[in-house]
């Protein structure tokens, strides 16, 4: 470890050859789809595991916290056939198909590029 560390502070650090291989945006679409993902899921384990700790106590909602994706999944879809609550199942469904639909439509995605 000590010699990695004095081997590559003989290098400079920065490389006047350096040239990225690919043209980005600062902030494309396909990062907003990986954000959206995420924010989904955040949003769909916290109601998720908040029904079933409502429905089951504290070590359900604890059993459910820990085997997310059987929360994701699962869940929602109990809570509208059973309960009539189709919010969780449309923010977590509705939102991850609007954030892949959206990660397959950026740039990077396309064929020839």
């Amino acid at each position: 470890m000590i010699y990695a560390a004095a081997r590559t502070e003989m290098r400079p650090a920065v490389h006047d050859d350096f040239r990225p291989t690919a043209r980005r945006a600062a902030f494309d679409i396909e990062n907003v789809a990986i954000a959206m993902l995420i924010v989904v899921g955040v949003a769909g384990l916290i109601m998720g595991t908040g029904f079933v700790t409502r429905q089951w106590g504290m070590l359900a909602g604890i059993a459910a916290f820990f085997l997310w994706p059987i929360t994701l999944v699962a869940v929602p879809w109990y809570a509208g056939f059973a309960h009539g609550d189709w919010l969780m199942l449309a923010v977590v469904y509705g939102g991850g198909i609007a954030g892949v639909v959206l990660y397959l439509r950026s740039p990077s995605m396309q064929p020839g590029r």
